[in-house]
This record gives C-alpha cells, structure tokens and sequence, in this order.
C-alpha cells in the first residue's frame, strides 16, 4: 500500500467559497476533504483570523485544485501565477500567544 501525502491545499475565506469548491471537486472526480476552522468553544473566533477553513487533498491534485480555485472562486485565469500567499501553503495556522498574567 501506496502512503498518500494529505496537505492542506486552498484556505478558503466563506462557507459559500466551500460550497463552490465542493461541488465543482465532486464534479471532477478529485479526492478531497473541506475542514472548517470554526471551534464552539471558541464561538468561531479563529476564523476570523485564519480563514473560513481550508480544502486538504492528496499532494497529487494540489496543482489542480489551485488551478480550480483560481478560475472558479478568484476569477483568475488558470495561466495567473499560483502564488503561496494566495493559497497559505505553507500548512501552518498561527499559534495563539500564550497571556501573560500581570502582577
């Protein structure tokens, strides 16, 4: 058995952006999990800062999916340059600062 590389392909900014990315990833027969970045307990504070959530797939479709993205959800034109900044590539999300009591 082959180990896939699962990575976190497009940050993506809404629900409605989700929904788009969805139907058009099913349509094309690509693997694919969307995973959102609202926490309860947190009443979704993290999404503000981070995005609505992100689209995680084999490292195989990346290009693809960006390409998609670009076309479908920017409106950009496949032939744009695909850029990290614009993706968040680097499959981080920004750890809270630990709060400092003060005395």
């Amino acid at each position: 058995m082959d180990d896939v590389k699962i990575v976190r392909v497009v940050v993506l900014n809404s629900e409605t952006e989700a929904a788009i990315m969805e139907d058009i990833l099913n349509q094309e027969g690509i693997s694919f999990s969307v995973r959102t970045f609202h926490d309860a307990s947190y009443d979704g504070i993290f999404q503000n800062q981070n995005g609505w959530g992100c689209i995680e797939a084999p490292e195989e479709y990346s290009d693809r999916i960006k390409s998609i993205y670009l076309e479908a959800v920017k409106g950009k034109e496949t032939d744009a340059e695909i850029t990290d900044d614009i993706f968040h590539s680097d499959n981080k999300i920004p750890k809270a600062e630990p709060v400092k009591k003060k005395k």
